[in-house]
């Protein structure tokens, strides 16, 4: 039966796989050699199983891939195929753990199956994706499935995000009866598995079952054109190469080289023998040109005429590309085109060392001619990759300066994180104040305060910079850091704010790092000033994370002040930045869940409060004392929200985080004050505990609104349900706290902490 592979469905518009730059090669599965051996035993399993998981697990070169196609090639139910980057050693240059890049492969294998929506279509083609939404669509458009599917993914031990592991784990879940998702990998361990272990929901296969027995061993030998010794030497091969597919073949190459009195000698299947076979049997025969093609190209981790052309400097490499695949020397093609290749792992790492006992001066620079290429070619990732394997730190850091705020703010922060763990570990920091700052800048969003020390530190040893921008930026860092209280905090976002201009980037930042200064040495209305104009400067700007922050503590504000629709207002406002700039997973993002919580709480919508609340709680990374003033205020409003929806255990963890801050950064002006104040209630409520009333969800939700000045009609049209019931749900809540009246009510559950204002 021929594959039932569906690339695309073509009745509809599909996803824009060529706008999004996708590798075709990867959305099919590569094609069926003559010479391959058929599994039948392992492919009969795979037909037969009901299993919803499938996992194949075991190192490289067991056969993997060649057991998924030829699964595909007789498949009685549609496949959708995707191959990741199998390229594990290299993570710099690796986008597959990337949520969205995930996710728009997904869509595109599964379009032609399941009726991928518009919707997730849309969102995957806006500039800054959703990862939530992403994953609520996705779900969305897999559950309208009618007809069982498998979906493949090949080396999917490149998923190592947990965001692209929920991709895959909710396609499983959603995909209906008699569906499968098949995942190959060289290691186990990358998808959660023991539930579906336990269920007998999983079907694994490892090397037990994909290595080699001596039946096998000569019809691999036969296949790859070798001499087939007789049956004792095929035996004692298998049993040397423990059934190992590369190792029996490059044995079979072997004896094919030798003469016939040599045929089934004694062969070992470790990486020295590989490399003397491969090194004897294929480079010693090649042409010169053709060997020194083969040793300078292996820098490139993938190959296409025109990249191998310009990193090579030389013309023709297309033409090279498809006379090594058609000479069977490991030559992989990635495309039914032939315009992309790579080598085999084994014969790239041999290559790479013929090279580094050549000429190892040449990797350098054909890797430095690569990262030009890939430059040129919009591949920011990959140029920055390059230009690490070339060691030439000046162009890092330009490509650093000129990609890692527009990638961190896209959802790439992994790939930013990566750039500057290999900056720190390969400059000299005190050289690059520009990226000193920069990256001190994103290691405090990202809650590392050790390393967001030892950046800034750099900077300030460095000799003064003329770029006000960096100066300025040096200034903010410090503030966020507040290593010497608010005082100091102040007056370095001041001196920010003039040292950078009215035009800068930055001064949005300044802006509300000076109003949080200001709130913590007490001047709330000079403070709340401060916020309403970096409002409005982001608005203009589109300086999105410094927009979030500022309406976050304009929401605080009004709660403080009882202003809650106002609140409420700077919440949605703060809520649509995030939302439009992608930025639900970054620590930024937090006050305005708190704030946002503390709002749907006071507003009479617990349920609302606690999904804000829960969110707030597990968004990594989270907030430090890498920035202590936003962090202990954040973590005393989260605490504030979880003691009011009669959560003390949350509250306690938040005001155990916030001491620690505060041991490491005690100068922290009105938040010291305001902590000492939520433990102390908190402390009140823990030994109220044994005689706290339970509330139920419905009481729960009424007992904020009856703070205010809503009669019981008002709070019913407000609740959807009739003035009787809300009376009835008062009185039964005074009963509960012991009272007889509405004041008194309120009364008593702020005094038991079941009220927060």
């Amino acid at each position: 039966m021929a594959a039932r592979v569906i690339p695309a469905r073509g009745a509809t518009p599909g996803p824009p796989k060529d706008k999004w730059g996708l590798l075709a090669y990867r959305l099919e599965p590569p094609p069926i050699r003559p010479s391959d051996i058929r599994r039948p035993a392992i492919e009969e399993r795979l037909e037969r199983s009901t299993s919803r998981m499938v996992s194949i697990s075991a190192p490289a070169g067991y056969g993997k891939t060649t057991l998924l196609v030829q699964m595909a090639a007789s498949a009685s139910r549609p496949v959708a195929w995707l191959s990741l980057d199998d390229d594990d050693d290299d993570d710099d240059d690796d986008d597959d753990d990337d949520a969205v890049t995930l996710a728009r492969y997904l869509a595109v294998a599964l379009d032609g199956i399941v009726p991928v929506s518009p919707e997730l279509i849309d969102e995957l083609d806006s500039p800054q994706p959703r990862p939530r939404a992403v994953l609520a669509r996705l779900g969305a458009s897999v559950r309208r499935s009618q007809d069982p599917f498998s979906l493949v993914i090949d080396d999917a031990h490149a998923l190592r995000d947990r965001h692209a592991i929920a991709q895959v784990n909710t396609i499983l879940n959603e995909m209906p009866s008699g569906s499968q998702v098949v995942l190959a990998s060289r290691f186990g361990g990358v998808f959660p598995l023991a539930k579906l272990r336990a269920s007998g929901d999983l079907l694994e296969i490892g090397v037990d079952e994909l290595r080699f027995d001596a039946e096998g061993a000569a019809a691999l030998l036969r296949s790859a054109g070798a001499v087939v010794p007789d049956a004792d030497d095929v035996a004692a091969l298998t049993e040397q190469t423990e059934g190992w597919a590369v190792g029996l073949y490059l044995a079979g190459r072997s004896w094919s080289a030798r003469e016939p009195e040599q045929v089934g000698a004694p062969y070992r299947g470790d990486d020295r023998s590989v490399a003397d076979y491969m090194r004897a049997t294929m480079l010693d025969h090649l042409a010169p040109d053709e060997l020194d093609f083969l040793v300078r190209s292996s820098v490139l981790d993938e190959l296409t005429g025109s990249l191998c052309d310009a990193a090579l400097q030389t013309t023709g490499s297309g033409a090279h590309l498809e006379a090594l695949e058609l000479s069977n020397l490991l030559v992989v093609p990635l495309d039914r085109k032939r315009e992309r290749y790579r080598y085999h792992r084994l014969l790239r790492d041999l290559l790479r060392t013929e090279l580094d006992h050549r000429s190892p001066e040449l990797r350098a620079p054909i890797a430095a001619r690569a990262s030009l290429w890939y430059e040129q070619n919009g591949a920011s990732d990959m140029a920055v990759a390059y230009a690490m394997a070339s060691g030439d730190v000046d162009r890092v850091a330009t490509l650093i300066g000129r990609y890692a705020q527009p990638s961190y703010y896209s959802g790439r922060a992994e790939s930013v994180r990566t750039w500057c763990r290999w900056f720190g570990e390969h400059a000299e920091l005190e050289r690059y104040p520009a990226v000193a700052v920069l990256g001190a800048l994103l290691m405090v969003l990202d809650g590392r305060p050790l390393e967001a020390e030892r950046w800034v530190s750099a900077s300030e040893t460095a000799s003064r910079s003329q770029d006000p921008e960096v100066e300025g930026s040096l200034y903010l860092v410090k503030a966020m850091l507040c290593r010497d209280g608010v005082e100091t905090m102040l007056g370095d976002a001041r001196t920010a704010l003039s040292v950078i201009g009215e035009s800068s980037i930055w001064r949005t930042a300044a802006l509300v790092l000076e109003g949080l200064g200001l709130s913590a040495c007490g001047d709330r209305d000079p403070a709340a000033e401060r916020f309403r104009r970096a409002a409005e400067e982001s608005n203009v700007r589109g300086i999105a994370v410094g927009g979030s922050i500022a309406h976050a503590q304009l929401a605080q504000t009004a709660i403080v002040a009882n202003r809650l629709e106002e609140a409420a207002w700077h919440v949605d406002r703060a809520r649509t930045i995030i939302e439009d700039a992608g930025l639900h997973g970054y620590s930024t993002s937090i006050p305005t869940y708190a704030a946002a919580a503390r709002s749907s709480l006071l507003r009479g919508d617990p349920v609302r409060a606690r999904t804000w609340l829960d969110r707030a709680m597990t968004t990594e990374p989270r907030l430090t004392y890498a920035f202590p003033v936003l962090a202990v205020q954040t973590a005393v409003s989260l605490a504030r929200s979880a003691m009011g929806l009669g959560d003390p255990e949350t509250a306690e963890v938040l005001l155990i985080e916030a001491e620690s801050i505060v041991r490491d950064r005690p100068l922290l002006g009105s938040q010291v004050d305001e902590l000492t104040a939520t433990r102390e209630d908190l402390t009140a409520l823990a030994a109220a505990t044994t005689g706290l009333p339970k509330l139920t969800p419905a009481e729960a939700r009424l007992l904020p609104l009856l703070t205010t000045h809503l009669s019981f009609r008002e709070i019913g049209e407000q609740l959807f349900v009739s003035p009787h019931t809300v009376k009835t749900q008062a009185i039964s809540i005074y009963r509960r706290l012991g009272v007889s009246s509405r004041g008194a009510a309120v009364d008593a559950a702020r005094r038991i902490g079941l009220l927060t204002n």
